[in-house]
């Protein structure tokens, strides 16, 4: 069935490439239509990354008609670009999407629990899926303009397979501030992924990032900079269960890390 689906791509010229939606590492994202005015998103790539497109899409064949992921459609091959559509949906980055909620006063701890639930849920989803995505952050989350207001995970060129074991990786995974300390000794497990969790709830809570890793010092003695510091501020306005919930998500030692199953059922997190 899948395999019919792409028997019926259609062509490059007939698809119209509109409003840039978004920029990936490797990629740029569109709004795009077909000649019956059927809306996609578009993820457009150069050739030259080409194991990333073919990651992507071999990725998203797998989580086809899920609610946490974007539903693929088919793609398109072309001499200089690959081009990955999948289903359109009128939604915003979460980044963006809590900036406004900021600017506006509007950001609730209910807010705050609903939105970081899903992200988590999101994440066990993909895992249970057989994947980590390894480049977990606000920006690769959307929030789609519906009453439910349900949260879609995306961008997966950086994604591998799941894995318990930590695995050495050649290239440097994940994105700065976001990334444990294992990553940056270019290894990778499915905590990965939960460590950026504790940076985007981290977030919510404060509006800032909990590190500044543009300037790491990579040694021995770097695990210091991978110690949660809350501001005496922070200490006195947030929930110390929601503050518990983070720490025991940033504990560098993976063996101590919580899991995913522990997070969905925390206390302060499920109080709404």
């Amino acid at each position: 069935n899948e395999n019919k689906e792409e028997e019926y791509a259609p062509k490059e010229s007939e698809m119209i490439l509109g409003t840039v939606l978004g920029y990936g590492a490797h990629s740029t994202v569109y709004i795009a239509t077909d000649s019956s005015k059927n809306k996609y998103v578009c993820k457009k790539m150069k050739r030259s990354h080409r194991s990333n497109a073919l990651r992507e899409i071999f990725i998203l064949k797998k989580l086809k008609d899920n609610k946490y992921f974007p539903n693929y459609k088919f793609h398109i091959e072309t001499k200089y670009n690959f081009m990955i559509f999948t289903e359109y949906n009128k939604a915003i980055d979460l980044f963006e999407f809590v900036n406004r909620l900021i600017d506006n006063g509007t950001l609730t701890d209910d807010i705050i629990k609903d939105v970081f639930f899903k992200m988590t849920k999101a994440v066990k989803e993909l895992h249970n899926k057989g994947f980590n995505h390894l480049d977990i952050k606000m920006e690769n989350f959307i929030i789609l303009h519906n009453d439910t207001l349900d949260i879609k995970l995306i961008d997966f060129e950086m994604s591998y397979e799941h894995t318990k074991e930590l695995k050495y990786i050649k290239r440097c995974i994940g994105t700065s501030g976001y990334s444990p300390l294992e990553s940056y000794k270019h290894q990778y497990n499915y905590q990965t992924d939960i460590w950026s969790l504790g940076i985007c709830l981290w977030m919510l809570l404060t509006n800032r990032m909990p590190f500044n890793h543009k300037s790491l010092i990579i040694d021995d003695g770097m695990d210091v900079q991978f110690k949660l510091l809350p501001t005496p501020n922070e200490k006195k306005y947030i929930d110390k269960n929601a503050i518990e919930l983070v720490e025991s998500i940033l504990t560098i030692d993976l063996n101590k890390r919580i899991e995913l199953e522990n997070i969905i059922t925390n206390k302060w997190l499920n109080e709404i």
